[in-house]
């Protein structure tokens, strides 16, 4: 496969198929991306081997595969920053009185408001009741359904 010369910042990916090697995309990624050969046989591409960015191949299916995952946890990997820095330069936005608004304890009578005031009629959630169903019996599952929704957003 002939080499293909690029700033580090622009790896591309090629394919070959039939003998003609094809350029598939550009990734502008700070980490190099994995170069890919490839073939085609009944209109199905197959990846026939993979280099990592100290230049190994990879032919075999866990190779292949172990090189791929590595690839990807490199990419997705938290990078060591200094958060300060930037959080001291962000003025403050929010007051104490609305910091406090926001991070009160739910109460039974917002859960109360919200469920009120939605349609009788609107589509059923995940357990197969609609708003209607829960407004209809809730001085019978108001609490139970108060203390499930806290548990859910604590």
């Amino acid at each position: 496969m002939p080499q293909v010369r690029q700033p580090a910042s622009q790896r591309l990916l090629v394919l070959e198929t039939k003998g003609q090697n094809i350029l598939v995309s550009r990734w502008r990624l700070e980490h190099p991306v994995l170069s890919c050969g490839s073939s085609s046989r009944q209109k199905v591409n197959k990846i026939q081997h993979l280099q990592d960015n100290n230049g190994r191949i990879f032919r075999d299916e866990n190779g292949l595969k172990g090189s791929a995952r590595n690839y990807f946890i490199e990419l997705f990997q938290r990078a060591n920053s200094v958060r300060q820095n930037v959080i001291n330069v962000v003025p403050q936005s929010i007051t104490l009185e609305d910091n406090e608004a926001v991070t009160t304890p739910f109460s039974l009578e917002e859960f109360k408001e919200a469920t009120f005031s939605m349609q009788i009629d609107k589509c059923p959630g995940p357990d197969g009741f609609n708003p209607g169903f829960y407004q209809k019996f809730w001085n019978m599952c108001g609490t139970e359904i108060y203390e499930a929704g806290c548990s859910w957003l604590a």
